[in-house]
């Protein structure tokens, strides 16, 4: 398997490499900043802080738009993102902020196999 994500990781474009670095830097990023400014005293509540999780929707969505194949999963991640953070009568948590990254993870990887 990791064979092939090398494979896939060299065949994308300099841009593609990019965006998804920036997808899951925001991602993963996101949730580090949260805990890091709750720790700090700025934020009340880490789970509160789920920008992050947006930034890397919009991301991966447009990452998504530039294929030629289209991934409707991915094109809506952002749609999904205010759903669940924003749409729903929940309070968002940082352990909703870890799933929802996890699953955008796995959604990258894959964008890049199936629809390179």
């Amino acid at each position: 398997m990791f064979t092939n994500i090398r494979q896939v990781w060299s065949s994308l474009s300099r841009k593609e490499q990019v965006l998804s670095i920036l997808v899951l830097i925001s991602l993963w990023g996101g949730i580090a900043a949260a805990i890091l400014l709750s720790s700090a005293g700025i934020i009340s509540d880490p789970g509160q802080f789920f920008w992050g999780c947006v930034i890397g929707s919009v991301l991966l969505a447009y990452l998504a738009a530039g294929k030629q194949r289209r991934d409707l999963v991915s094109l809506l991640t952002p749609l999904y993102a205010v759903i669940i953070f924003m749409g729903l009568e929940i309070t968002p948590t940082l352990l909703l902020q870890i799933l929802y990254a996890g699953t955008l993870s796995v959604l990258l990887v894959r964008l890049h196999q199936q629809f390179s």
